[in-house]
């Protein structure tokens, strides 16, 4: 690229991204000898005896296309999952590459397409089942790897809607269910405790951010399989929320500025729970 003495290297690198067809956030620009930022001049870069520079660019992944391409593998996992014309064996090989890459959407819940319910990986692999053989793999898989048993979005529980729809895995659900139930109400518990402190909704108000950021690091790191999960710490009747949050991450209630702010919360500026 050719380039005036007096050009910043960010203006440089919004050019080449207009260029290659990518976003500026995709990739940055190095120096082998020098420290480079997007308001370096070109000037400060090349020596007295030439007009040439040579810059690195260094890829990586946007966030945005990071999740873009994570939900187009839920969904076609979840696709795999609820379709009994494909084998266990090669339902689980798909489950267990995606699961590697993305382990924190376990207990994500969405729908495969407009208009339908929001489902866990575990949902689409048990409603509908007409044989335990055929999702069997899967299934242990999930539940291995942290899957909740007790897990509802607005259709109703997991175990509700496995019921509803006949599955053959209804009766082995429900021994999961109890033989995992001291976990996952002490994970549940710890989840809710986290949100209300992110969004300020407790009598235990959380202002120092690094006391809040030490707060989510450790939840994360005993519950990592919750990092996604979608619920409330304001619950009526059989866990559905009540509130403008309805069931959502935590990473929702690490972004209410405003209802810190009513219940006597610090004013909003970039670093509140940026850390968390």
């Amino acid at each position: 690229a050719v380039a005036g003495r007096k050009v910043s290297v960010g203006v440089l690198r919004a050019e080449l991204a207009k260029k290659l067809g990518l976003e500026s956030t995709e990739f940055r620009l190095v120096h082998h000898a020098s420290p480079v930022t997007d308001e370096t001049c070109i000037s400060a870069l090349v020596s007295e005896r030439s007009d040439a520079v040579q810059l690195y660019m260094l890829k990586h992944t946007s966030l945005a296309r990071h999740e873009a391409a994570s939900v187009a593998e839920w969904q076609t996992v979840a696709a795999t999952l609820r379709n009994f014309e494909v084998d266990d064996e090669a339902a689980h090989g798909q489950l267990t590459s995606f699961l590697d890459k993305y382990p924190a959407m376990i207990n994500l819940q969405m729908p495969i397409s407009a208009g339908e319910g929001f489902k866990p990986l575990l949902g689409f692999a048990v409603e509908g089942a007409p044989s335990m053989n055929s999702r069997q793999g899967c299934v242990d898989e999930l539940l291995r790897r942290g899957a909740r048993v007790r897990i509802r979005h607005r259709q109703g529980f997991l175990l509700e809607q496995a019921e509803e729809s006949g599955s053959a895995f209804v009766e082995f659900l429900q021994n999961k269910e109890k033989e995992f139930a001291a976990y996952e109400t002490a994970a549940i518990n710890a989840w809710r405790a986290v949100s209300s402190k992110l969004c300020g909704e407790t009598g235990e108000q959380i202002d120092d951010e690094d006391t809040m950021t030490g707060i989510v690091h450790r939840f994360c790191k005993a519950h990592p399989e919750m990092v996604n999960f979608q619920s409330n710490h304001a619950i009526g009747p059989n866990d559905i929320p009540y509130g403008y949050f309805g069931y959502a991450p935590l990473i929702s209630f690490a972004g209410a500025a405003a209802c810190r702010r009513r219940r006597g919360g610090g004013e909003k500026t970039e670093k509140v729970r940026q850390g968390s």
